[in-house]
C-alpha cells in the first residue's frame, strides 16, 4: 500500500511542482547571499579576516588594535599634512604617500570599524573573528523555511485529497482498512518529510559553499552576529547539527498534525484550503508586512528563536 502511495508523489506532474519550489527557494537563497557578496564592505572585510580570522590570541588582539589606531591616526592627520605641503614642510613625495595611505584606509574606514566592534564583542563573550556574513544568512532569526513547509503541506494535500473515491469506498469498509490506509499514508508522508529536510538543507550549504567555504566550523556560535545572545555553549558545525535534527522532529510533527486534521476533515478541499490559509497567511503577513506575530509555525520548523 505505501508503494501505492509513493506512486502518486512520482507521477511527472507532482516531481515538476516539487522541483519548481525547490528552485524558487534555491534562487532567493541565493539572491540573499549574493547581496552579502555585493556588500561595499564584503571583500574588504574578507581582505582582513584572511590576515587576522581565527580564535582571538594575543598576537591577533595587538594586529586588530594597530591597524584601528593607525587608520584613525592617518584620517585624522589629513588637515595637518595639507597645511604641512602648503607651506612646504613636507615634499611631493611624502605627500603622496601620505594621500595613498589615506585613501586606502578612507576606504576601508567602515570595514576596520566594524572589525573593531566584532573585535570588542569577542573581547567580552569568548567568540573567534570570523566573517560571518553568509552565516548569518544561513542561522539569522527571520528566516523561514517556506519552500520546505510547502513542499510537505502539498504532499499532505496530494496524499489526501487526490484518492480515487471508488478506492477511497472499498478500502474504507472495514476498520482494518481504514486504520491500514491511514497508516501507509503516514509513513510515507513522514519518509517524504525526511527527504525534503535532507533535501533542503544540502541546497542550502550547497550555496553558501559557492559564495564561501563552510571554515571555522569548530568556532563557538557566539562569533556569528545574529546568534551572539545565545546562551548555549557550542560550536557552529554542533549547532547546526543539533539544529537540523530539531528541524526533521518539528517538521514531522508539522506534517503529522496537518495530515490527521485534513484527513478527518469531511470536506477536504475545503479542509485544505483552510489550513493552507492559517499555515500560510502568517509567513506572508511576515515577509510583506512585517507583521511576525502569529508566525509560529515557521519559527517552529526553524527552530533558531525557540532555542536559547
Amino acid at each position: 500500500m505505501i508503494w501505492f502511495e509513493w506512486k502518486k508523489i512520482l507521477n511527472g506532474r507532482v516531481l515538476l511542482c516539487f522541483v519548481v519550489i525547490h528552485l524558487a527557494f534555491l534562487m532567493l537563497f541565493w539572491t540573499q547571499n549574493s547581496s552579502v557578496q555585493k556588500g561595499r564592505n564584503t571583500a574588504k572585510q574578507q581582505e582582513i579576516y584572511q590576515k587576522i580570522g581565527g580564535r582571538l590570541t594575543a598576537s591577533t588582539a595587538k594586529e586588530i588594535e594597530e591597524l584601528k589606531q593607525r587608520k584613525d591616526a592617518v584620517l585624522e592627520e589629513e588637515a595637518q599634512k595639507e597645511d604641512e605641503y602648503a607651506q612646504g614642510k613636507i615634499s611631493v613625495d611624502e605627500y603622496m604617500k601620505y594621500r595613498d595611505e589615506y585613501h586606502m584606509m578612507n576606504d576601508k574606514n567602515e570595514a576596520i570599524d566594524m572589525i573593531y566592534e566584532k573585535y570588542e564583542t569577542a573581547r567580552k563573550n569568548g567568540s573567534w573573528m570570523i566573517f560571518d556574513g553568509y552565516y548569518d544568512q544561513l542561522f539569522r532569526m527571520d528566516r523561514t523555511q517556506w519552500g520546505l513547509m510547502l513542499s510537505v503541506f502539498l504532499l499532505i494535500v496530494l496524499l489526501v485529497c487526490c484518492e480515487p473515491k471508488e478506492l477511497l469506498a472499498t478500502i474504507s469498509v472495514t476498520r482494518e482498512g481504514r486504520r491500514g490506509l491511514w497508516g501507509a499514508k503516514l509513513r510515507t508522508i513522514l519518509m517524504a518529510t525526511l527527504i525534503f529536510v535532507i533535501l533542503f538543507a544540502v541546497e542550502e550549504l550547497m550555496v553558501i559553499r559557492q559564495f564561501s567555504p563552510l571554515s571555522y566550523l569548530d568556532a563557538p556560535i557566539q562569533s556569528i552576529s545574529c546568534l551572539a545572545g545565545k546562551h548555549i555553549t557550542i560550536s557552529i558545525a554542533h549547532w547546526y547539527l543539533l539544529t537540523l535534527l530539531l528541524r526533521v522532529v518539528n517538521t514531522m510533527i508539522f506534517a503529522v498534525v496537518t495530515y490527521s486534521i485534513l484527513y478527518f476533515i469531511q470536506n477536504k478541499k475545503v479542509g485544505a484550503l483552510i489550513l493552507a490559509v492559517l499555515i500560510f497567511g502568517p509567513v506572508l503577513a511576515a515577509a510583506f508586512m512585517q507583521y511576525d506575530t502569529w508566525n509560529i509555525i515557521a519559527k517552529w520548523i526553524m527552530v533558531y528563536p525557540v532555542i536559547s
